[in-house]
């Protein structure tokens, strides 16, 4: 079993900005799935480059296509919860409502915070498989507020099957490389 940690293809394609300034209690919420007001939240493209499944954006979380959502929910419904989006195309910000305890720490490689035992980030991941096994999309306790989920195999082979455009993925944690 592979886990990958999904990005957005920032060079090809455009990302959308919010006409708000959310502040930190704002950018917090919205990392949460706390946001309170997803109509007031307008979106406005960032730049002159092609709109994808996928788009990277200032408010921290995944934000999918009308396709993506159609063709990733069956897949990841129990995993994330949606809010359309305020802006002239049919996006959805897609909150990763699965915060996984899943990492093995002894074969796992972090640095820490000075002075504290919070993780600053990870430079080799290792997850306990039964903890992963069957869960398509999910973030970790360590980097709840990360925008960068985790995702599967299946998740992966989803999206490459239906050729949606802008997914990014990163290798992170192979379960054969890691016996």
């Amino acid at each position: 079993m592979k886990i990958w940690e999904l990005n957005h293809d920032c060079t090809n394609y455009n990302s959308l900005l919010s006409d708000i300034e959310l502040g930190y209690h704002g950018y917090i919420a919205l990392s949460e799935g706390k946001y309170w007001n997803w109509k007031k939240l307008k979106m406005v493209k960032n730049d002159e480059l092609p709109l994808s499944d996928t788009l990277g954006s200032d408010i921290g979380i995944p934000i999918f296509s009308k396709k993506a959502v159609d063709v990733l929910m069956p897949l990841i419904k129990k995993h994330v919860r949606i809010n359309q989006l305020n802006f002239e195309e049919e996006y959805y910000a897609v909150h990763v409502k699965t915060i996984s305890k899943a990492i093995n720490y002894e074969k796992s490689e972090f640095i820490r915070f000075d002075n504290s035992k919070r993780i600053m980030r990870f430079t080799k991941y290792s997850f306990k498989l039964e903890k992963v096994r069957g869960i398509p999309i999910f973030r970790i306790i360590d980097k709840k507020r990360s925008e960068y989920p985790f995702v599967s195999d299946e998740f992966k082979k989803l999206v490459e099957e239906n050729h949606l455009t802008g997914f990014e993925f990163k290798l992170v944690w192979d379960s054969e490389e890691d016996e």
